[in-house]
C-alpha cells in the first residue's frame, strides 16, 4: 500500500504554523492517504518538506499517534537534494489540544471523502 495525494477542504495552515513554530522552519505540507484495496480509508498522514520537495518527506505527521517524525540535519540543510537520502530519527509529540482536533477532523474529511467517491 501507498499513500496518495488528497485535497481537502479544511485549512490546513494552523498545523503548518504549528510545525514551523516548533521546529523554526516554513514547511509546506501535503495531506497523504492511505487507501485499502477495496478502495476504503485506511490512514491519514501529512508529508512534510522544506525549501524544496524532495523525493521523500522529512517531516511527517501521524495524527492517529499524535506525533511527528522528521529529520533533524537535513531539516535545517540549506542544500537540499531531490534524491537525498532522509533519515528521520527524531520523534516528537503534539501537545496542542487544537491542533490534535484539527487533525482528527482532517482524518474524519478524509474518510467522507473516500466513502463518497466509492
Amino acid at each position: 500500500m501507498t499513500y496518495h495525494p488528497i485535497t481537502l477542504k479544511t485549512d490546513i495552515q494552523p498545523i503548518k504554523k504549528y510545525i514551523d513554530d516548533e521546529l523554526k522552519i516554513n514547511c509546506s505540507l501535503v495531506p497523504q492517504v492511505l487507501i485499502k484495496k477495496n478502495g476504503c480509508f485506511n490512514s491519514f498522514c501529512l508529508y512534510g518538506f522544506v525549501k524544496t520537495e524532495t523525493e521523500s518527506p522529512l517531516i511527517i505527521i501521524s495524527p492517529s499517534e499524535r506525533k511527528y517524525i522528521f529529520d533533524d540535519v537535513n531539516i535545517y540543510n540549506n542544500n537540499i537534494e531531490f534524491k537525498m537520502k532522509v533519515k528521520r530519527n527524531k520523534t516528537t509529540f503534539i501537545n496542542n489540544k487544537e491542533i490534535i482536533k484539527l487533525l482528527e477532523d482532517i482524518e474524519n474529511e478524509c474518510k467522507e471523502i473516500l466513502r463518497n467517491a466509492r
